[in-house]
């Protein structure tokens, strides 16, 4: 996905329901991860400008984390909600959080902030580097807080679309005189 990104460019971007995405998304995490308590705050019917099928493996690439780098019983809130001109989808988890060090690099291809992963017992390296991806695709910006023993939440504000045009009434047809 990460080279299609890089090959694709700007792909055209239409009107997708975020809402249902992470509602989905957030359904399919807890059915993967029964044991997890998720918390979800979604506002109704918020619509983005995006590629759904790409803001699916957003959402995926994100509860994905929590799942491999949290414990279990540590619980993930995700949130959805519009205001001061953007729309901000939020995953936050109460893990152990990521070291400082790891902070300003979790978006690079191939990092893994515990080098003693192997693929069998982690990721590749690009989950959050396909994330980053898609935000840019999205003309999105991604934030990351993370703290030690107090969890991570992750951000991404995406612009709010420009409403539809009103379109322009029909002039008036001049039935005038018939003679």
């Amino acid at each position: 996905m990460l080279a299609r990104l890089d090959e694709e460019g700007e792909a055209p971007l239409e009107p997708v329901g975020l809402s249902r995405i992470v509602t989905d998304s957030v359904r399919d995490a807890a059915t993967v991860e029964p044991a997890r308590s998720y918390s979800l705050r979604v506002q109704d019917s918020v619509i983005v400008l995006g590629d759904e099928a790409q803001l699916r493996s957003l959402l995926a690439n994100l509860l994905s984390n929590v799942r491999m780098h949290t414990p279990p019983a540590a619980p993930c809130t995700v949130e959805l909600r519009t205001g001061d001109s953007k729309i901000t989808l939020a995953v936050q988890d109460s893990g152990p959080g990521i070291p400082g060090h790891a902070v300003g690099h979790v978006f690079d291809r191939f990092y893994r902030a515990d080098e003693g992963r192997r693929r069998t017992h982690g990721g590749t390296g690009l989950g959050l580097a396909i994330t980053a991806a898609v935000v840019e695709h999205h003309h999105a910006h991604i934030d990351l807080d993370s703290r030690l023993d107090h969890g991570t939440r992750i951000s991404v504000a995406f612009p709010e679309p420009e409403p539809e045009p009103e379109p322009e009434p029909e002039p008036e047809a001049d039935h005038g005189s018939v003679t």
